[in-house]
């Protein structure tokens, strides 16, 4: 059986008006089952039991010293602060709640960052990822300069005119 589908509602039949073995009597799918399941029947009596030893519990009385006591302790844990300077702070830092040090430490959070990006940008700018070649560099300066290629096309063509005048010749 599938006792999981039915644990969170066994809390709703412990109220139920119950049978002689402690089945809920109501009309609803939970009970049936637990009606059918031990263990889910043994789980219902067991909280049950519980419910009905804490209904019965009742607290007991505080001793009419306690105030006093409670305000002598205060007194004291109050003198009894530390002396020194880093005493004192570090009694802040660890007993105190801090919300007076979030926006310092966003600040300082906040300026550590731009720095470092900075930082980082900067590194990334001074040295590129990828270095150019010197023979690279030299053709790229051949096809940006217009009377380099004329002259070497001229070169060209009086090579393949002298080629020519000796094939006919």
């Amino acid at each position: 059986m599938d006792c999981k589908k039915y644990e969170t509602e066994i809390l709703d039949l412990i109220d139920a008006p119950s049978g002689p073995n402690g089945a809920p009597l109501a009309d609803h799918v939970a009970a049936r089952h637990i009606a059918s399941c031990p263990e889910c029947l043994t789980e219902l009596n067991q909280m049950r039991a519980t419910f009905a030893a804490m209904s019965d519990w009742t607290a007991p009385e505080i001793s009419p010293w306690f105030d006093g006591k409670l305000a002598a302790r205060l007194r004291e844990a109050q003198e009894a602060q530390p002396e020194g300077f880093f005493a004192r702070l570090r009694s802040r830092f660890l007993f105190t709640s801090n919300l007076q040090l979030r926006p310092v430490l966003a600040g300082t959070t906040a300026v550590m960052l731009a720095v470092g990006g900075a930082g980082y940008a900067s590194f990334v700018h001074l040295h590129p990822a990828v270095q150019v070649s010197a023979t690279v560099q030299d053709l790229q300066l051949l096809d940006n300069d217009a009377t380099a290629l004329q002259q070497i096309d001229q070169l060209v063509d009086d090579n393949s005119a002298d080629d020519s005048s000796d094939s006919t010749s």
